[in-house]
């Protein structure tokens, strides 16, 4: 009778379904899933060693993130640009409109010209003042943030990588 194979299971998990590939340390019986081996990492705070052996796991390695930061510096400069963009837009096509309008309506839409006018000045003032605040280096080296994540090869498809999201870790 031949004997059935039973197949390898997670020694996180401790599942068989999908089937979990060989841990990539010098452990020779431990088999992981992809999932839960990036779990495995998290609570581990990007420790890259095997617990059980010591080794460093083959497949994981360091890459360095950039992440657009829009509440600083330049996400003020950036959206406040705009709103002045949108809102001088916006008064000119009102003024355009109002010769076409009932004169009733005139002194209300004059009101609303002035307050996008307003507007328009304020956010251009929001952009003169924080450029002069941090300067303009400053106000342009702030527009991203580099932080580094564990980048996890897939087990299946060697030459291909996915970034494994680990936030900020200790260098």
């Amino acid at each position: 009778m031949p004997s059935k194979e039973t197949p390898p299971e997670c020694f996180i998990c401790t599942e068989s379904e999908p089937r979990p590939h060989r841990s990539v340390c010098l452990c020779t019986d431990r088999h992981v899933h992809t999932e839960c081996f990036v779990k495995m990492l998290k609570a581990q705070n990007g420790d890259c060693k095997c617990r059980v052996c010591g080794a460093l796991y083959g497949d994981v390695g360091w890459r360095t993130r950039r992440v657009v930061q829009w509440t600083s510096p330049f996400g003020i400069v950036v959206m406040m640009t705009c709103c002045a963009i949108a809102l001088a837009g916006c008064a000119i096509n009102t003024a355009m409109v109002v010769q076409h309008m009932h004169p009733k309506h005139n002194a209300m839409v004059w009101i609303a010209i002035m307050l996008m006018i307003a507007g328009c000045i304020g956010s251009a003032a929001c952009v003169v003042e924080t450029i002069r605040r941090f300067g303009w280096g400053a106000v342009w080296a702030s527009r991203v943030a580099e932080e580094k994540v564990i980048v996890v090869r897939a087990a299946r498809l060697p030459e291909r990588t996915t970034p494994t999201e680990l936030g900020e870790l200790a260098t």
